[in-house]
């Protein structure tokens, strides 16, 4: 019906991806998709950073901290500079979205977000220019949300619920 539309991707979580990050931020939380314990993962504060931006940059970083291998790292660079063509069928390669990067050793991780293909380039359409301007105001009203209490290390106005200028 809409040949130039492409099909959406839906949440996608595997059982086995579950079981591991509960288990690894609580020992045995998770017995099954329908018994997961989150009395207990709720009272665990887990330190996350947003990533966002260029896909080179951020393979760049995934390799720098050893959360990808370099086959990986090299398939996924090799995504990042090929021309889009809807019509090919390349290599696997990782959709558009949310994608979650758990350091079980320090209990900290990132939470990324791998944009579509092309939507950084000069020439991107202004479908995908629209896209990332409503990722970021999410992103930031997201943000806004989440600061109830003054960071370390950073002045912030409770009152305004936003960060100030440091000065120089």
């Amino acid at each position: 019906m809409f040949p130039h539309v492409l099909p959406v991707d839906k949440v996608i979580l595997s059982r086995e991806a579950m079981e591991s990050f509960c288990n690894d931020v609580i020992p045995g939380s998770f017995q099954s998709i329908t018994e997961v314990d989150y009395t207990k993962l709720c009272q665990e504060s887990l330190h996350y950073i947003g990533v966002y931006g260029n896909p080179g940059m951020i393979v760049n970083l995934l390799f720098r901290i050893k959360a990808i291998s370099e086959d990986i790292e090299t398939l996924l660079r090799s995504q990042c500079e090929t021309q889009f063509d809807n019509s090919k069928q390349v290599s696997p390669s990782l959709s558009a979205g949310i994608y979650l990067y758990h350091d079980k050793p320090s209990g900290c991780g990132l939470v990324i977000h791998w944009p579509e293909h092309g939507a950084f380039m000069e020439n991107a359409s202004s479908d995908k220019k629209k896209n990332m301007i409503n990722f970021q105001r999410f992103v930031y009203m997201s943000c806004v949300l989440v600061q109830t209490h003054e960071p370390p290390g950073l002045p912030y106005d409770k009152e305004r619920r936003r960060f100030l200028q440091m000065e120089r």
